[in-house]
């Protein structure tokens, strides 16, 4: 009996795959259809998950087979990237890279309280998130996250903590939100798991313009209940240049990147074509920001293909000036995906490729692609 390739549409444009052996499933993945933040614009992105084969049939393959049908079916359905969250040493075989660090900002309570008790701000007022709270808590989300690469295009009720009647798992515990207000008005929010035994923070959202008021008080209000458990210390996700996470630098604290050799947070380039049809704009405001005689007219870009997949080539248009100048960049389609991603810096890249591109180019290239902290809050894993 033969093993097939069974395709089922779901609901918000994804898809599950499962491999069948007659009409018994013997494994699955599921690849939801996502806006990504990316060089400041919202792309589509295939989230891989649930990757699983019946435990009576691991070890043959199946899982491989999945891996290689999805990217294929991505591919013709026009993807630009995929992401997903994974083991090690198993999804690189399928083009997949790290594209997303782990942070983390480790605060003592003394030192928490020492800083509190100096700040000396008329700091908001704070109380527990409801569910009519959740578009305000979705506008701060938005803005504070409109340039950050990784970050996901969210809904409202994605910020609403009341449980849903039609959830599948009891066993999940309802998240706990703090929110922040200046003048009535919602300025910054807290997500907290909401199992009484844990004291776990997931996401942190303050605007800057309101860091000193709002991000204060909710560092009060965590430090309060942090004391209360008799905690040492508490562990915020947040990436090094989040307002807040600035302003604690102050405060004294541990501040922690994680930059995974071969899983968790990891991604590819699906389409190039329609990754650059959709950032285009972004990339060429980027290059109007170099000096006239800097300033490339057009940028090719190549993705080197392998045995698993062809090549890929595009051109970039930069200027609608009459420059002639263009410039060019061969990469590896992992290398290419962490770049555009802002994972890695073009000088690091290059010190692994030195023929990707030409050492004139690389003032324009770095203007192009700058290094930054991509990051996909906790809630939006999948």
């Amino acid at each position: 009996m033969g093993i097939e390739v069974r395709y089922e549409a779901t609901d918000g444009g994804g898809f599950k795959l499962r491999l069948m052996e007659g009409e018994e499933a013997v494994a699955r993945l599921a690849v939801g259809r996502y806006t990504m933040q990316v060089a400041g614009v919202g792309v589509m992105m295939g989230g891989i998950a649930d990757v699983v084969a019946h435990p009576a049939q691991r070890g043959k393959g199946y899982g491989a087979q999945l891996l290689r049908a999805a990217v294929a079916r991505m591919r013709d359905e026009r993807y630009p990237l995929s992401l997903l969250f994974g083991i090690t040493d198993f999804y690189h075989r399928f083009g997949y890279a790290p594209v997303l660090a782990e942070y983390a900002l480790t605060i003592s309570t003394r030192h928490a309280e020492r800083f509190l008790g100096e700040a000396h701000a008329d700091t908001a007022q704070v109380r527990a998130g409801a569910t009519e709270d959740a578009p305000a808590l979705l506008e701060l989300y938005t803005r504070v996250n409109a340039t950050r690469s990784g970050t996901l295009r969210r809904a409202a009720e994605k910020l609403d903590p009341t449980p849903k009647r039609d959830v599948e798992n009891w066993w999940t515990h309802a998240r706990r939100i703090l929110l922040a207000e200046e003048g009535g008005r919602p300025a910054g929010y807290a997500v907290l798991s909401g199992n009484p035994a844990q004291f776990r923070v997931t996401e942190v959202v303050v605007p800057a313009e309101h860091v000193a008021r709002a991000g204060v008080a909710l560092v009060a209000a965590l430090t309060h209940e942090a004391v209360e458990r008799r905690l040492e210390s508490m562990r915020l996700p947040l990436p090094p240049d989040e307002p807040l996470a600035l302003l604690l630098q102050q405060a004294g604290c541990k501040v922690e990147l994680t930059y995974p050799a071969n899983g968790d947070g990891m991604g590819r380039i699906v389409d190039l074509g329609a990754l650059i049809d959709t950032i285009q704009p972004s990339l060429a405001a980027r290059a109007a920001r170099l000096p006239v005689g800097e300033r490339p007219g057009r940028l090719e870009l190549i993705c080197e293909g392998n045995a698993e997949e062809p090549g890929q080539r595009v051109d970039v248009a930069l200027s609608s000036s009459t420059t002639d100048r263009a410039i060019k960049l061969a990469l590896p389609q992992q290398q290419l995906c962490q770049l555009v991603m802002g994972y890695r810096r073009i000088d690091a890249i290059r010190w692994q490729e030195p023929g990707a591109c030409a050492e004139a180019d690389m003032v324009a290239l770095r203007q192009l692609f700058p290094v930054g902290y991509p990051h996909m809050w906790g809630l939006d894993h999948f």
